[in-house]
C-alpha cells in the first residue's frame, strides 16, 4: 500500500470522526435547550391543584 493511499484513508477518518463530534455538540446544545423547559413542567406537576 502506497503513503499516499494511507493517508487518505487517515485523512478521511479524521473528517469523519470531526463529523461526528460537530454532531454531537449539535445535538448536545438541543438538548440543554430543551431541559429548562421539562424542569418547568415538572415544577406545573409537583405544584397541587388548585381547588
Amino acid at each position: 500500500m502506497s503513503i499516499l493511499a494511507l493517508s487518505a484513508i487517515i485523512l478521511a477518518f479524521l473528517v469523519f470522526m470531526a463529523a461526528v463530534a460537530w454532531a454531537d455538540r449539535q445535538t448536545r446544545n438541543l438538548s440543554s435547550g430543551l431541559q429548562p423547559a421539562q424542569a418547568k413542567a415538572s415544577i406545573q406537576a409537583a405544584r397541587p391543584a388548585r381547588g
